[in-house]
């Protein structure tokens, strides 16, 4: 059973993210390069949304960089996002 989304903080999710590695610079998590801050994550009742920056306009990681976030929250929180 999935948790709701009012048991988990920020705090929470930033350290999740801090394990998320582009995959592009692999020893520096999206927190490291700025990919994701504090300010792009919105838990709301039912999901959280994260939005992320991309180190270039045609990043050819775009669209794994933001599965890798998906699935480490929703596997580690145990939330929709």
């Amino acid at each position: 059973m999935k948790k709701r989304t009012e048991s988990v903080d920020k705090e929470e999710i930033l350290e999740v993210l801090n394990r998320v590695y582009d995959p592009d610079y692999i020893d520096r998590s999206v927190l490291d390069m700025g990919l994701v801050t504090e300010d792009d994550i919105i838990i709301k009742e039912d999901e959280i949304e994260v939005t992320y920056d991309l180190t270039a306009s045609m990043c050819p990681f775009s669209a794994a960089i933001g599965l890798m976030i998906k699935y480490a929250l929703e596997r580690k929180l145990g939330v929709p996002v």
